[in-house]
């Protein structure tokens, strides 16, 4: 590879790592990286003609253009081409988004999803999550009303990702918020009072992401849907701490009660096939269930596991399992189902 290609791809390096939308390079900072990265010393004009040839191969290089002026104040037919930066594939409400999508994946194990965030963080400049989320709303929320229905589609997954992004920096700093919700009646247009929450958690719950939190009124922990919050706004003041708001308490029923635990007893059941789908391998988060323990026969699916014997006694009711063994879980959930047969005969 000649010392030509080098540069620019040395220069197309540096962009995608110190520059974005809000962190734009001049001439100068572009040849001082050269040097301290890569032992480069190239002149001014040298790096200049680098950038334009850059620009004009990949669209993703944006800049500030502005017409010379001659001494005499008459413009000059040349254009100078200043404040250099890498316009990413995703922005940072986005990236955000993927990286909670990814940490809350329930079929990836735990070393992978690591790698994969890692990944993510690396698609946009050093500077990510560095800046202030909540200095870019105002400017990237603000949209004319007078828009079509795509268009207003748009607006509102926009606001989602802005909703996300703002509990992000939020938690990541450890700050109170306060925000509004949407009543589930969407015809009720009352806004209510705003809350004054402490943010722990996003989580994806199903098909959605919710947020843990801690009540300022009464110290409770508590969930809502990112989607029915708006007018986040993140306060300078401290969270109330885990302890206090009986986080372990929070993560003891996530992880115990509603999933699959290695504590629990082996369980041989069988589910149908239907019902054996994505959501219903969610509910059962890190524990994969391994294919050799799954033998597909006509329209069931019989899976051997280590389940909690609470879980599976509600799994078996809610999803309408039938335990194989062991069968002292089979006369709990018959006694069980006994109970409802009399509540409603």
């Amino acid at each position: 590879m000649n010392a030509k290609k080098t540069a620019i791809l040395s220069i197309l390096e540096i962009l995608k790592k110190y520059s974005d939308v809000d962190n734009k390079l001049s001439h100068k900072e572009i040849k001082d990286y050269l040097e301290r990265d890569y032992d480069m010393v190239l002149q001014r004009k040298t790096i200049r003609e680098n950038i334009n040839e850059l620009i004009s191969m990949n669209e993703n290089i944006e800049y500030d253009e502005t017409i010379r002026k001659s001494k005499d104040g008459m413009e000059d037919l040349l254009s100078v081409r200043t404040n250099f930066y890498y316009s990413h594939d995703f922005s940072d409400e986005e990236l955000i988004y993927l990286i909670h999508t990814m940490q809350n994946s329930m079929v990836i194990p735990f070393s992978n999803r690591m790698e994969i965030i890692k990944k993510l963080e690396n698609l946009s400049s050093i500077h990510f999550r560095k800046r202030k989320q909540s200095e870019r709303v105002h400017c990237t929320s603000a949209e004319n009303n007078s828009v079509t229905d795509n268009e207003n589609e748009k607006r509102i997954n926009r606001q989602y990702l802005l909703n996300i992004a703002l509990l992000d920096e939020a938690i990541h700093e450890g700050k109170k918020i306060n925000f509004y919700r949407y009543p589930i009646d969407k015809e009720n247009t009352w806004r209510g009072e705003a809350e004054v929450v402490s943010p722990y958690w996003i989580f994806q719950l199903w098909d959605d992401e919710v947020l843990y939190y801690c009540d300022d009124y009464d110290k409770k922990l508590r969930y809502v849907f990112i989607r029915r919050m708006y007018d986040i706004c993140i306060l300078d003041e401290t969270v109330v701490s885990k302890e206090e708001a009986e986080w372990d308490s929070l993560r003891h029923y996530l992880t115990e009660v509603l999933v699959m635990s290695d504590e629990g007893e082996l369980v041989t059941f069988r589910v149908d096939r239907k019902t054996y789908n994505e959501r219903f391998r969610r509910a059962f988060s890190d524990y994969n269930i391994a294919d050799s323990d799954i033998k597909r026969e006509y329209s069931k699916v019989t899976i051997t596991a280590k389940v909690k014997e609470e879980l599976m006694i509600f799994w078996s009711l809610f999803y309408g399992l039938e335990i194989i063994e062991p069968v002292s879980y089979r006369k709990k959930v018959r006694r069980k189902m006994q109970e409802l047969w009399n509540l409603y005969d």
